[in-house]
């Protein structure tokens, strides 16, 4: 593992199929092309690839999350994993080479 990332919140976009994670890096360093391992179910993870990174900024909130964007086949498989995923999961981020 290189990063844990805490998902606050999903926003999902239809075209391509993808869904932006926003939360805060607990620890470590989140680049392009790192890999997400997102768990579904205490026996069942999806490691996503991770197309994007934006920095997410407001006028109330003095920190400033970051959304992942992670990239599906479909609409229904992006709108299953925002279904899946609850607030306050810690995601685990890797290399490539280490999954």
């Amino acid at each position: 593992m290189i990063a844990r990332f805490n998902f606050r919140n999903a926003l999902q976009l239809d075209s391509p199929p993808s869904l932006f994670l926003i939360g805060d890096v607990l620890e470590g360093e989140i680049s392009t092309g790192m890999v997400l391992r997102i768990p579904l179910r205490p026996s069942l993870t999806l490691n996503a690839r991770i197309e994007g990174i934006e920095l997410v900024t407001s006028l109330n909130r003095h920190d400033s999350p970051v959304a992942l964007r992670v990239a599906f086949e479909s609409e229904e498989e992006a709108q299953l994993i925002s279904d899946l995923l609850r607030p306050g999961a810690a995601l685990e981020v890797f290399r490539p080479a280490d999954v």
